[in-house]
């Protein structure tokens, strides 16, 4: 049997508001790869987007964020 290799992934992504120490709120986040059901808990942004890169097979590729909101075309290309 021929293994093709993966095109795409599928994540779920959980957050939820959870109180600070000193008042306020902190996001708290969880992302589950479904196909190998590795999980991580987070709380910073960059360490989601290193797992998802990680489990993707982008780490050395990724794309920098634009910060106008835009997506990658089917390129990769933003705007």
């Amino acid at each position: 049997m021929d293994v093709q290799p993966v095109s795409s992934h599928l994540f779920t992504l959980r957050l939820w508001p959870a109180p600070r120490a000193g008042g306020g709120t902190a996001w708290r986040g969880q992302v589950t790869h479904v196909l190998s059901g590795e999980t991580r808990y987070f709380r910073e942004w960059a360490r989601l987007i290193g797992f998802l890169a990680e489990m993707g097979g982008l780490a050395d590729a990724c794309l920098p964020i634009s910060g106008k909101g835009e997506a990658p075309d089917a390129n990769g290309d933003v705007g």
